[in-house]
């Protein structure tokens, strides 16, 4: 990325995929590399509570800054994926933005007889 793409990007950063724009420069370091600064712009991006780009952002971070091989647990995501099922608006979208985060392992799971309370 540009010097100047990326300064414009900080300036107007408002937006939780602005955030998530500026972080990703910073970790792949077209510019600059700093993953101090990229771990406080997805930081700020989880924040916003955006119901995809904030599971986006903790994807990002879990990943690439932490260095996790899975962002969700097993448990974890069988549990997203019943609750998925019931939920509406807001809510189901941001189960479906965490289930994306999920490794290609978990995604194979069997359907059990799990509930959400």
């Amino acid at each position: 990325m540009e010097k100047e793409k990326m300064q414009k990007l900080i300036d107007s950063g408002n937006t939780p995929e602005a955030m998530i724009a500026v972080a990703q420069a910073y970790l792949d370091g077209g510019v600059l590399r700093d993953p101090v600064a990229a771990e406080g712009w997805l930081m700020k991006a989880i924040e916003a509570g955006d119901p995809v780009q904030s599971p986006k952002a903790m994807g990002i971070l879990a990943v690439r800054v932490l260095g996790k091989d899975r962002v969700l647990s097993d448990a974890d995501y069988r549990d997203i994926q019943r609750c998925v099922q019931s939920a509406e608006g807001a809510e189901r979208q941001e189960l479906l933005a965490l289930l994306t985060l999920a490794s290609e392992e978990q995604k194979v799971f069997e359907e059990t007889d799990f509930r959400c309370k």
